[in-house]
C-alpha cells in the first residue's frame, strides 16, 4: 500500500481536538496490520481514504473538526477538494483568533468575508469588534463596516452597543455610515451609558430624532409591532436620567411617537421609571 504525504502533522494539542470518526479506527487498524507509515493527520486520513463512504454532512464534519483543531494544512487540503465552510466554521475560527484559517477561507471565497453570520446578525467583522487589532485585520482584507444582514444591522451597530470607542472611530474612518444600521439606537442600550460614543455618532451625522430602521423598510415592517422609536425612546426604556438629559440637550424631541404610537414618556411610565417620567413630562404640554 502506497501512502501519499499530505500536509503537516499537527501538534499534540491540535491532534487531541481532531475528529474521532468511526472510519478512522478501521483505517488505523489497516495501517497497523500492514506496517505502513504516513504523516497524514487523522482528519486527512478519514477524508482521503473514505471519501466515497462519507456523506456531504460528514465531509463538512471533517472540515469543522480541522477548524476546531486549528489545523490550517488540513483546512487547505479540504478546501482544495471543494469542501466549503459554513458560517459557523468561520465563527469558530474567529473565536479562536485563528487568522491563518480565516485567510484560507477568504482566499477560497472572497465574498465570504462580507456574508452575514445569520439572518439577524451582520457579517463576520461584527464578531471581532471587541479587539481593535482584529478589526483592523478584517478591514485590511476588505470587510465592509456597512454590510447588513437581512435587517439593517451592521458591524457598526454591534460595535456601538458594546465596543470600545477606538473601534467605533476606526470603523467610521474606514467608511462606516451613521445613516446605516441605526448606530445611535444601539449606543443608547449600553450599560452604563457611554456619552463619548453617543457624541461620536452624532458628530458623524446621525439624526438624533430618527426612528429606528426608518431608512430600511424591510426591517421597519418586520419589527414595527415591537415599538420602533427614537434614541430618546430607547433612553426612556433604560430609566437612566443622565442619558435622557444628555439626549434632550442634543436636540431630542419628546413628542415623537414610536411605531406603536407611544411617546418616550409613555415608555418610561410603562416601566415605572418615575424620575424619567418627571423629566419627560416637564413642559410637554407646550411642545
Amino acid at each position: 500500500m502506497s501512502i501519499p504525504i499530505v500536509g503537516e502533522t499537527p501538534t499534540p494539542s491540535q491532534a487531541s481536538q481532531l475528529l474521532e470518526h468511526p472510519l478512522l479506527s478501521r483505517l488505523q487498524w489497516e495501517f497497523k496490520r500492514t506496517g505502513c507509515h504516513h504523516n497524514l493527520t487523522p482528519v486527512q486520513l478519514v477524508f482521503l481514504y473514505f471519501t466515497a463512504e462519507l456523506t456531504e454532512h460528514e465531509k463538512h464534519d471533517v472540515l469543522t473538526a480541522a477548524v476546531r483543531g486549528g489545523d490550517v494544512s488540513t483546512v487547505k487540503f479540504l478546501l482544495a477538494r471543494n469542501v466549503s465552510p459554513f458560517e459557523d466554521d468561520v465563527v469558530i475560527a474567529i473565536d479562536l483568533n485563528a487568522r491563518g484559517l480565516l485567510d484560507e477561507f477568504f482566499r477560497h471565497d472572497p465574498t465570504l468575508i462580507n456574508r452575514s453570520v445569520s439572518a439577524s446578525f451582520p457579517p463576520f467583522l461584527a464578531k471581532a469588534v471587541h479587539d481593535l487589532d482584529f478589526v483592523m485585520w478584517f478591514l485590511r482584507r476588505g470587510a465592509d463596516p456597512n454590510a447588513r444582514c437581512l435587517f439593517d444591522i451592521t458591524p457598526l451597530s454591534i460595535a456601538c452597543q458594546s465596543a470600545d470607542i477606538a473601534v467605533i472611530k476606526a470603523l467610521f474612518a474606514h467608511g462606516a455610515s451613521a445613516a446605516k444600521g441605526s448606530p445611535l439606537h444601539w449606543a443608547v442600550r449600553r450599560t452604563p451609558p457611554d456619552f463619548d460614543v453617543i457624541q461620536e455618532i452624532l458628530a458623524q451625522g446621525a439624526d438624533i430624532n430618527e426612528i429606528m430602521f426608518a431608512n430600511h423598510p424591510p426591517s421597519f415592517y418586520h419589527w414595527q409591532d415591537f415599538g420602533l422609536g427614537t434614541a430618546l425612546h430607547g433612553a426612556a426604556d433604560t430609566g437612566n436620567v443622565s442619558l435622557v438629559e444628555f439626549l434632550l440637550r442634543k436636540g431630542a424631541k419628546k413628542r415623537l411617537r414610536d411605531s406603536c404610537g407611544k411617546l418616550p414618556l409613555d415608555r418610561a411610565v410603562s416601566r415605572g421609571h418615575k424620575d424619567v417620567q418627571v423629566l419627560l413630562s416637564r413642559d410637554l404640554s407646550r411642545l
